[in-house]
């Protein structure tokens, strides 16, 4: 395994609305080829979409240097919240519904980028477990959300790789998330650019984050701060979970708004924030103690080989390890759910009984895993709607 901690620089590609969005992520994907390190674009469905749909394919052609990932089908706007199906529906029918939302999108988007998305994040906390569920019987093998805490590490959880971001994250849009827009008041920007102080900090708030000794860090930003001089639509974070009639009950898609178009930044408030962005980016390239890293390589050097052995003694000791307790047991270099172990020591039993002899191997048959130990959060997990 790796020493080095990894570097996951991401952007959540979500605005298909302002087609200014459209030249900042372009412009984002050059910086990070022209110092020859990966980024990770979580793209959403309706934003591949529109993409295409503007014939935008110097965009899509910059990022086949990159990773892309998934961020929803939607934004914003769902046919259902996977907040309410996820509660309300039983398993079966709220995975058939993740599935029957979430896999066109899937679809789209590694048809129209090029590459079937590695990756998986829940787009403003719209998240149940049947959706995570639902993502890995359609082949995304990752998941880049999480809640805080112990959550957050890398691991396994219900059979996709993990490497959280919360608690784990330096903003790579700058003084720029900490500004508020205020849809009231239209004509509000924020502070222009300093290149030099935007960087500064941006390295020191890394440099913090790097000595707490995390195993990886998430570089976030959004390609639309990079254009834009209000934060579109963050300030209607809860209105998708509302009725048309002001309840806070969540309502029926669509909910009948008609969205605008963004305050833009100006050229040269544009352009700082570049500059600043792709000093950043030779900075973290030059870096010997990091690995600058796509979610997919992070996911190889964490999966098992597939056709894994046991030896007899080393079934002996699973067996031994279920009779003191019913749970996950350790053998060699993993972890066996007791459904795994079960099929193991039966299997055992038989080839004794039909080969009239112990075998001297016994390959493991995944049932549920690899598994690790439940993890549980060191506080309660709530979502604020």
């Amino acid at each position: 395994m790796p020493k080095k901690p990894y570097i996951f620089i991401s952007f959540d590609t979500e605005d298909a609305i302002n087609t200014e969005a459209d030249e900042a992520l372009l412009s984002l994907a050059r910086i990070y080829s022209r110092v020859g390190i990966p980024a990770c674009f979580f793209m959403v469905g309706q934003k591949a979409r529109m993409l295409r749909e503007r014939g935008r394919k110097d965009v899509l052609d910059a990022l086949k240097e990159h990773e892309i990932d998934y961020h929803g089908s939607y934004w914003f706007e769902y046919p259902e919240p996977a907040l309410v199906y996820g509660n309300s529906d039983p398993w079966d029918a709220a995975v058939q519904k993740a599935s029957a939302i979430e896999t066109p999108g899937l679809n789209d988007v590694a048809e129209i980028a090029g590459q079937f998305p590695v990756a998986t994040c829940q787009h403003q906390n719209n998240h149940s477990p049947a959706t995570t569920h639902a993502m890995q019987m359609a082949g995304v093998k990752v998941w880049n959300g999480g809640f805080g805490g112990q959550l957050d590490g890398l691991g396994w959880i219900m059979g996709m790789f993990m490497a959280g971001r919360h608690g784990r994250t330096v903003s790579g849009q700058g003084s720029w998330g900490g500004f508020q827009s205020d849809p009231d008041y239209p004509s509000r920007r924020p502070p222009a650019v300093d290149p030099k102080q935007e960087l500064k900090t941006f390295q020191q708030r890394f440099d913090t984050q790097l000595e707490r000794g995390h195993s990886h860090l998430n570089i976030l930003g959004h390609p639309s701060c990079w254009a834009l001089a209000e934060w579109w639509g963050w300030y209607e974070w809860s209105v998708p979970f509302r009725r048309d009639d002001g309840s806070q009950v969540p309502g029926p898609y669509p909910h009948g708004r008609q969205w605008e178009k963004a305050v833009a930044r100006s050229p040269s408030d544009r352009e700082a924030h570049l500059k600043w962005t792709a000093q950043a980016a030779r900075w973290l390239a030059k870096r010997n103690d990091i690995r600058v890293a796509r979610l997919e390589e992070a996911l190889n050097d964490h999966t098992e080989p597939h056709g894994q052995w046991l030896s007899a003694s080393q079934v002996r000791s699973v067996a031994r390890q279920i009779l003191k307790r019913f749970d996950y047991v350790k053998a060699a270099d993993t972890t066996l759910s007791a459904a795994d172990a079960l099929v193991v020591l039966s299997q055992f039993v038989e080839f004794m009984l039909r080969e009239n002899r112990r075998p001297a191997n016994i390959q493991i048959r995944r049932t549920l895993g690899p598994v690790e130990e439940i993890l549980i959060p060191k506080i309660q997990v709530t979502f604020k709607r």
